[in-house]
């Protein structure tokens, strides 16, 4: 899929929350570095949304990729693969852009911004190495570093569970619910301050979570 995105994203020369780059390679279920992709697209479904350009070296260097690689890349595949493992399911596209002048080649995939309710592990997943690169019911963000990280603290979870509410307040309960296994009923008032209070009664049932900065 060939659309107008800025090559300006290409060439910009460091990574941001919402902005990630990955050395050239193929779209390969057996390597470890297309498994990676999976936490990298939910962090980022979870942060706001952005791209993830591939194609650009450790060094931010644009390197570009070989037609086998730009070939392997296709927005269903791509999309039924991290589905799999992610509820609600995030709505990728795959762009392939070729940057005429330099005659380099690169895929970008687009990352929406969740919705409504953010989006969680579903199940267990494993590196090729049988080590686990995440668990059933983790929740991964960017951080301040350009990582894609789990969620380990009370307040970064109260932040994504006000973006939630925000967003709908309607179904932010049943988010809740997935991650504590435990029925949360609806709120009835329309205010944040409820959910506040709603999320110091949940924090002792998260035992991960350490208490916020």
């Amino acid at each position: 899929m060939q659309e107008d995105v800025d090559e300006r994203l290409i060439y910009q020369g460091f990574e941001s929350k919402n902005l990630d780059y990955k050395s050239p390679m193929g779209w390969d279920a057996n390597t470890d570095s297309t498994r990676g992709l999976v936490k990298d697209i939910v962090a980022m479904a979870n942060s706001g949304g952005g791209h993830i350009i591939i194609g650009v070296d450790d060094g931010c260097k644009p390197i570009g990729l070989f037609k086998s690689q730009l070939d392997s890349f296709d927005s269903s595949k791509i999309g039924d693969y991290v589905n799999n493992y992610i509820d609600p399911p995030v709505n990728i596209t795959v762009i392939k852009k070729n940057i005429e002048k330099d005659k380099k080649d690169f895929v970008i995939i687009v990352i929406p911004d969740f919705p409504e309710i953010p989006h969680l592990c579903k199940k267990n997943f494993d590196n090729t190495r049988n080590k686990p690169l995440f668990h059933e019911g983790d929740i991964f963000v960017r951080n301040d570093n350009n990582e894609s990280v789990k969620i380990k603290t009370a307040h970064d979870m109260r932040t994504i569970i006000n973006s939630s509410v925000l967003k709908s307040r309607d179904t932010v309960a049943d988010f809740i619910s997935k991650i504590f296994k435990s029925p949360i009923p609806k709120s009835e008032e329309d205010s944040i301050s409820k959910y506040d209070r709603q999320l110091d009664m949940i924090k002792g049932r998260f035992k991960d979570v350490k208490p916020g900065q």
